[in-house]
This record gives structure tokens, C-alpha cells and sequence, in this order.
């Protein structure tokens, strides 16, 4: 005899998918205001005349809501929430909803049986329509979100660069200074030996003109 009726299990894991995407939209939303408001600082604070500490924390932030959640998503948020719904192997007594953060409700609906000792936990079968996949599709408003958010990153980056340079060159008072200023690599995507990778190309390119 399954520990679980079948209906009871599959209402019980659509709760739980349910709010987990509810925190994947919190942290979603965290993560683009934290990015967004890194945009803004480099074109309406000068960022790259911050102190070294001040970027530090900038970025330190932008990682640690990533990596928060990631952590949080894979290692604590799962268990208990699978507890609170009452998803936990009667035998085995470990998550039925997930292992090590990737959803498993769907395989045991399908097999019937607990994803970490393999005992009978629910009658097998094809999973209803209460239940919603566990990775739904991302709407077209947030995919074009997503795209917004890259082409004004681009942009930010260019901009970053360029106002890295000019304050090199700013204080170049002779030949030997501005050579020195040339050979500077820019702060974004500058590491890499492609062309454009020093603040002579945006010199050559006249694209350090403008702001002050």
C-alpha cells in the first residue's frame, strides 16, 4: 500500500512549485534592481571615480543576492518547504520533492517510488493537470526584459570604458604620460588580447569626446 494517495501527493508538490516560483520572482526581481542600479551609477555618479572599496561593495552586493540564492535555492530552501507540505519519504525520511535543488516530484509521480531509498511511496502514473511543470516557459515580456537588460549593460560597459579613460587620460601632462594612458587595458572586457582592448582605441575612435 503507496504511504501517499495519489491526488494528495500531486496537491501537495503543485503547493510547493508554486512557492518556489514565487521566490524565484523575488530574487529575480532583487537581482535586476541590484543590476540596475549598478547601470545607473555609471552614468549618473561617475562609478569608476568611486573608491576601490565603494565598487567592492557595489559588486560584492550584486553577488551575494546571486549567490544567496543560489544556496539558499539548492541547499536550505527545498527541505523544509518539502517538510512544511508534508513531501518527505516516510521511510527514508528525505525530501520526495527534490535532490540537492532539482525538483523530482515529476520522476516520483511517473516511478512511484522515493528518489533517494527507492521505496513505494505513491501509486506510478502520468502526472495530472494540477500539477505544473517544473520549469515553466519564461513569458515574452520577460524575455524581452532580459534583452532590454543586456543591450543597456552593453551600452553601460562602453560608457564604463570610456569614462575609465578619460580619467587616465586627465592626468597625462606629457608624451611618455598618454603612452601610458594608451597601454591602460579597459576595465570591461579589456583583459582579453582582442583589438580594442586598450584606451588607445577608444582614443583613435574619437569616442572619449563628450562628457567631462
Amino acid at each position: 500500500m503507496p504511504a501517499f494517495d495519489r491526488k494528495d501527493f500531486e496537491a501537495r508538490y503543485a503547493d510547493l512549485l508554486l512557492r518556489a516560483r514565487r521566490l524565484w520572482r523575488i530574487t529575480l526581481t532583487l537581482l535586476v534592481v541590484v543590476w540596475v542600479a549598478l547601470l545607473s551609477a555609471v552614468w549618473l555618479f561617475s562609478f569608476v571615480r568611486w573608491p576601490a572599496w565603494a565598487r567592492g561593495v557595489a559588486f560584492g552586493l550584486f553577488g551575494l543576492v546571486f549567490v544567496g540564492w543560489a544556496v539558499a535555492h539548492s541547499l536550505v530552501w527545498w527541505g523544509p518547504v518539502a517538510r512544511q507540505v508534508g513531501l518527505v519519504c516516510p521511510f527514508c525520511r528525505k525530501s520526495l520533492a527534490a535532490v540537492r535543488g532539482r525538483p523530482t516530484g515529476l520522476r516520483v509521480l511517473a516511478t512511484g517510488k522515493c528518489p533517494s531509498c527507492g521505496a513505494a511511496v505513491v501509486e506510478p502514473g502520468a502526472p495530472s493537470a494540477i500539477v505544473p511543470p517544473s520549469r515553466p516557459r519564461p513569458s515574452p515580456f520577460a524575455a524581452l526584459g532580459l534583452v532590454l537588460l543586456v543591450a543597456a549593460s552593453v551600452v553601460t560597459g562602453r560608457r564604463l570604458n570610456a569614462d575609465y579613460c578619460r580619467l587616465q587620460y586627465a592626468g597625462a601632462l606629457t608624451a611618455a604620460d598618454t603612452a601610458h594612458a594608451d597601454s591602460v587595458a579597459l576595465p570591461v572586457n579589456g583583459r582579453s588580447r582582442t583589438p580594442g582592448g586598450t584606451c588607445v582605441n577608444y582614443r583613435h575612435a574619437r569616442l572619449l569626446e563628450g562628457r567631462r
